[in-house]
């Protein structure tokens, strides 16, 4: 699936790829030769890897990142390119690993972090990506 067109060879349109075993690699939209919509990537055992948006090809909205078991690894949000509000990582038997703040792809605010078991590791408040 996908279609090019423009000069060049620009990429526009849908495109879907896939592993060896014929299982969905990736699933995206491009717009003028970069990413533009929402995109997925799979794992070749068939499991979503990443689900995002992308913006003339920067991430841009709702972000997650799965282990390839299915357990959601990350959550997050990106505005053009750079994590920006909060954001969530988690140990692979679904606990909180850490959990943060972000402006302009730098941490702001309280970040914190966990051990395996969900206990507080470190708490430290950040203004601007610089630790208080």
């Amino acid at each position: 699936m996908g279609f090019f067109s423009g000069l060049f060879g620009e990429k526009n349109g849908p495109v879907e790829k896939y592993h060896s075993n014929g299982q969905l690699m990736v699933r995206g939209t491009y717009k003028n030769g970069v990413y533009h919509g929402p995109y997925q990537i799979y794992y070749e055992n068939g499991q979503l890897s990443e689900d995002g948006i992308y913006k003339d090809g920067k991430l841009h909205g709702p972000y997650e990142n799965y282990f390839s078991h299915g357990q959601l690894q990350e959550k997050g949000t990106y505005k053009d390119g750079e994590r920006h509000g909060l954001r969530e990582l988690y140990h692979a038997n679904g606990q909180l690993e850490d959990r943060g703040t972000y402006a302009n792809g730098l941490l702001d605010g309280r970040f914190e972090s966990y051990y395996e078991n969900g206990e507080l590791k470190a708490r430290t408040n950040y203004i601007r990506g610089i630790p208080q």
